[in-house]
């Protein structure tokens, strides 16, 4: 055996124009698959799309990994014949508790994060105040918009000066 091909290959590592050296491939592995870089060569000499008897390589998203609580399936809907009671009442323990028959006749206000909505006239008009401490997942940060993606409607209704950002 010739002892001196490992000394050649690495000369020509070293030596040869990037275009032209293996150490090309090393770096193309670094960013796509070797099946990606073959079956892109096999492509071109061919000029045909490659024939896969087994399918495609790439994975794609499925729900196999979902489970369903049983527990949730078994209480039925409610029928529709059935009386539904939807007497709310806020703030039991207040000096003077919101009883609501039905809460969509109501003006229950949302004090949130953002800037507007908060005058004495406006919260005075509401008939129930709701704070909001923060949204879903998200507790306590707000989603920024940028001025320049605010119309002046917007910028009107929520009290903002010409190049104010706003947090909702």
């Amino acid at each position: 055996m010739d002892k001196r091909w490992p000394r050649t290959i690495a000369y020509s590592i070293l030596a040869d124009k990037y275009e032209e050296n293996l150490w090309e491939l090393v770096s193309a592995t670094s960013k796509f698959t070797p099946q990606f870089i073959v079956e892109t060569n096999l492509r071109s000499q061919e000029g045909t799309v490659i024939d896969r008897p087994l399918g495609s390589p790439k994975k794609f998203p499925s729900l196999d990994q979902v489970m369903f609580n049983i527990g949730q399936l078994h209480v039925m809907p409610t029928p529709l014949t059935q009386y539904v009671d939807t007497k709310v009442v806020i703030g039991r323990a207040c000096q003077r508790p919101l009883a609501i028959d039905l809460p969509i006749k109501y003006l229950i206000l949302q004090y949130n994060r953002g800037n507007w909505s908060k005058s004495k006239e406006i919260l005075r008009q509401a008939d129930a105040v709701e704070i909001q401490f923060g949204q879903g997942a998200y507790g306590g940060t707000g989603h920024k918009v940028q001025a320049n993606e605010i119309d002046n409607n917007l910028r009107k209704h929520f009290g903002l000066l010409p190049g104010q950002d706003i947090v909702i």
